[in-house]
């Protein structure tokens, strides 16, 4: 999956409460409004060419083309208490990083 990126280092969370915990509160910093934590799920990996009375039994912000399923992403969702834009959103989160550490494992490694 790392060569996918281009990458050659991983980041694992070692603590998804905490971690999650800590991104939330540095959405909900940076939008100056409250969430609620949705949490964290598996995404569903099947197509997106379905009608739209299709159920697939998961909400669309977790399902991926299975041409991903590879990667077994796990999508965390907030969801705002409020009306308002939805927009990309770039946080500052230093704290979730004590929470996270280097996959051992990079590219070009045994």
């Amino acid at each position: 999956v790392m060569a996918d990126f281009g990458a050659n280092t991983c980041i694992q969370t070692h603590d998804a409460h905490a971690f999650y915990s800590a991104v939330g509160k540095a959405i909900a910093r940076t939008l100056g409004k409250d969430l609620m934590f949705a949490g964290g799920q598996k995404c569903s990996y099947t197509t997106r060419h379905t009608s739209h009375d299709d159920d697939h039994g998961v909400p669309g912000a977790l399902i991926k083309d299975p041409k991903y399923s590879d990667q077994k992403e796990i999508r965390a969702i907030w969801l705002p208490t409020g009306v308002g834009e939805i927009a990309p959103l770039i946080i500052q989160c230093p704290e979730a990083r004590q929470y996270c550490s280097p996959y051992p494992k990079q590219i070009g490694s045994a």
